[in-house]
């Protein structure tokens, strides 16, 4: 499971932190742009969207960087919508050919509710103590 930003500036999704086998490589390589592309991040963060890939019969996103970087059969990618706007991306994955059961993403779907909370938690602070040191 891996937690991925939005940088506004450059209109690219990068991996933060996460949790599982082989994290620090795909945060190393999980740096897509947005804006002007397709694939499953610009997908799930320019539509809001949810998406799934539920194995190797799904092939919307065959050949595309995303998939050759993470190599996953099935994995799913949510929009982290904070403060009106899309703050990144919660990316999660699964090596066997077997769809998430209905407990799992309601747990996924929790996680990232509270990092939506969180992420818009944060925001406000950095807006509230930039408006207190004003002049």
């Amino acid at each position: 499971m891996l937690f991925a930003l939005l940088d506004e500036k450059t209109h690219r999704v990068d991996g933060i932190t996460g949790f599982g086998e082989s994290i620090d490589k795909l945060i190393n390589n999980f740096h897509f742009p947005v804006a002007g592309t397709s694939g499953p991040v610009a997908e799930a963060v320019l539509k809001r969207t949810d998406v799934f890939v539920s194995g190797p019969r799904d092939r919307r996103f065959e050949g595309t960087r995303f998939s050759q970087i993470v190599g996953e059969p099935v994995y799913g990618l949510l929009p982290l919508v904070a403060g009106g706007g899309v703050a990144g991306c919660l990316y999660f994955d699964r090596r066997e050919p077997k769809n998430f059961d209905t407990a799992s993403l309601a747990a996924i779907g929790a996680l990232r509710d509270q990092l939506c909370r969180a992420v818009t938690r944060s925001r406000t602070r950095s807006v509230l103590a930039v408006a207190d040191s004003g002049p």
